[in-house]
């Protein structure tokens, strides 16, 4: 386990509980007492997403339990909360949902967070990056995996669903812009939080969301699918780079026979997403 997802949290906290489908994962969502009745879409937004992933990736969860925490003190501290492994912190603005003062865009992002941070248990928790210039492969599959998540168990909610995968790409190509460029997708070491929004800018987040939808569309679901079940098969605990994830896409789409652009031999990941994730902006196409 890499150390920066260790945590402890003490407290006099109550809860609302709940056990998964799938792994009977017991899921606990902990806030003060008095507020636990408003954490209850954030419980069945974490159950669902432990579900969702342990079917697509054919990957048991590999904890038999997830504490999630509501905490005031974490307002100003990160980003909706930090994916600390079978103990998620976060902001309690980002957990609670009262169904008579919240409406449907805090509905959403309690979703969206809970189920972003419930991904990382996999991608981030279970196979780390070799190194920080790594993160989009934690961050960018949180990224979008959330939104598959969203449209399989809460298909009232598609449209919200469906404009997310316009965010993740919109926003790329602005903020890129707005910024004068960021750094790549992955940086030299060298470089890593140098750029002005630090390691954690927008590529890591919705262009590698955007760039790995990309690369789902391409080969097909089931391809991709394939790939990450090998992938998290053979490098469950250890460290990994986007080589490593390339590798297992570029075999299953051999197996699954698709060619390269030139129809004389089968896509070789690596060489096709490396622009991508390796240079600054977007690719222009002319057709």
């Amino acid at each position: 386990m890499s150390s920066y997802l260790l945590a402890l949290s003490i407290g006099d906290y109550a809860s609302l509980k709940a056990v998964t489908k799938v792994d009977k994962v017991l899921v606990r969502v902990w806030t003060w007492n008095g507020m636990q009745n408003y954490v209850e879409k954030a419980l069945q937004s974490a159950v669902d997403t432990l579900d969702y992933m342990s079917t697509y990736l054919n990957q048991p969860c590999s904890l038999g339990k997830l504490d999630l925490v509501a905490l005031p003190q974490f307002i100003g501290r990160a980003e909706g909360a930090m994916e600390n492994w079978g103990l998620i912190l976060g902001d309690y603005n980002e957990f609670l949902w009262h169904p008579d003062y919240s409406d449907t865009d805090t509905l959403n992002r309690v979703m969206e967070v809970i189920s972003h941070e419930t991904t990382h248990q996999w991608f981030g928790d279970l196979i780390s990056p070799a190194w920080w210039q790594y993160l989009f492969l934690n961050e960018g599959f949180a990224s979008y995996l959330y939104i598959d998540v969203i449209s399989n168990y809460y298909p009232q909610q598609q449209a919200y669903a469906d404009s997310r995968w316009f965010y993740n790409s919109e926003s790329a190509m602005t903020e890129e812009e707005s910024f004068g460029g960021l750094l790549p997708t992955i940086p030299e070491p060298s470089l890593v939080g140098s750029g002005q929004e630090g390691m954690f800018s927008i590529s890591v987040y919705s262009k590698a969301a955007a760039i790995l939808k990309m690369l789902r569309d391409t080969v097909g679901n089931v391809t991709f699918q394939t790939a990450l079940r090998q992938y998290f098969k053979e490098n469950q605990y250890t460290t990994v780079t986007d080589e490593t994830l390339w590798g297992y896409v570029t075999q299953a789409a051999a197996n699954a026979g698709i060619p390269n652009w030139n129809y004389d031999g089968f896509l070789n990941i690596s060489s096709f997403m490396r622009p991508y994730t390796y240079q600054v902006g977007v690719i222009l196409s002319n057709l």
